[in-house]
Formats: C-alpha cells, sequence, structure tokens
C-alpha cells in the first residue's frame, strides 16, 4: 500500500490530514478529519459516485475501528477478524470497480442474495469474465497446497481421487483457466481509464 499510494498518501496527510488537525485534536474532529481525507481521496480517483462513496466507505471503517466496535473487533478470534477485513475489501471493491452505483447495488445484492434472477444483463456479461479469473484462483488450492486448506488435504492424501485431482487441475484445468482468461476480451489496466 505505502509503495503504492507514496505520493498520494503523503500528499493527503501533508496537505490536508495535518492542516485539518491530524490525531493532534479531539477524538470527533479526528474522526470528521479521517472522513474528509477519504472523501477527497474517493474524488482523486475519479469523478463518479461509486469513487465518493468507496472514499466515504473507508473513512467511515477507520472511524468505526477507532471506537468500541475496533475494540470489540480485537478481542474476537483471528479467523473471524480475517473474514471481517476480507468482507470489507470485497465490498469497498466493488464500489470501486462498478461502473455505476445501480450497478453496484445488484452486484452487493447478488452478493448477499444469490439468484440469477438479481443481476441486470450488463452485470451478468461483466461477470461471467469474473468467474474465468475465480477458475484460475481456484487452481492455486491445489497448485499451492502449503498455503490452502483444501491444498494441504489433497497434498497429503494418498487416495487416487486426490491424486487424480491434483493431476487434473495441474495438467488441464490451471492451464485451461489460464487460456480462457488470455483469450477473453481486451480488459485495459485499470487506471489507464482515469
Amino acid at each position: 500500500w505505502r509503495r503504492w499510494h507514496i505520493s498520494l498518501s503523503s500528499w493527503f496527510r501533508d496537505y490536508l490530514y495535518s492542516p485539518l488537525g491530524g490525531n493532534r485534536c479531539s477524538g470527533p474532529r479526528n474522526m470528521l478529519n479521517l472522513v474528509i481525507v477519504f472523501f477527497l481521496c474517493g474524488l482523486w480517483h475519479g469523478a463518479n459516485w461509486t469513487f465518493v462513496v468507496w472514499g466515504l466507505y473507508h473513512g467511515v471503517f477507520l472511524v468505526l475501528e477507532r471506537t468500541r466496535f475496533g475494540a470489540l473487533m480485537e478481542r474476537l478470534p483471528r479467523v473471524l477478524r480475517h473474514g471481517y477485513a476480507l468482507l470489507a475489501v470485497i465490498f469497498g471493491w466493488v464500489l470501486f470497480r462498478a461502473p455505476g452505483l445501480k450497478a453496484t447495488y445488484h452486484i452487493v445484492k447478488a452478493m448477499v442474495i444469490p439468484s440469477g434472477f438479481a443481476l441486470d444483463a450488463t452485470t451478468q456479461v461483466a461477470l461471467t469474465r469474473e468467474r474465468l479469473v475465480v477458475l484460475v484462483l481456484a487452481s492455486t488450492v491445489v497448485l499451492l497446497p502449503r498455503g490452502f486448506v483444501l491444498g494441504r488435504v489433497l497434498d497429503a492424501s494418498t487416495t487416487r481421487i486426490a491424486a487424480f485431482a491434483r493431476f487434473a487441475v495441474c495438467t488441464v484445468g490451471a492451464p485451461y483457466a489460464a487460456l480462457l482468461v488470455a483469450a477473453g476480451t481486451f480488459s485495459p489496466f485499470l487506471y489507464f481509464q482515469f
């Protein structure tokens, strides 16, 4: 995060957060400063309501984690804290990547209430390409056995089914998924779109 956003982060810190009072002011004022900075960070990423909401989303999470909610999260088991962080990040990326708030609503609705009827045609087409990426990532479950639970089970298992699963993913599934992604439609680097 710091290497990629070094100039953005330092600019917001030096020219916005610190002049607003930074950490040197009262708790409520500090929380307002955080929300203002992340609101403007969202605007910096693009003049679209999704970026504004994305910035506010992150600002609100920073504020929440400085309240009793943050203290409560610290007492939870590590796996639940990781799950919370993963969900917060996933929903945040929907805001960042969606073309508009309406599409964001449909995508989040489909994530929370799985149903093929929840998505409009444009969103379904967009998600079709993402499924190919999911297929590639899913194949790493077996390809990188030390890093994932299912991979460890398959790696430790000596049954014929586990051996066949490893062979199928390594020799057929992963290359096929990589070819599908490579042959997909043109997808420019996200930051070239600004």
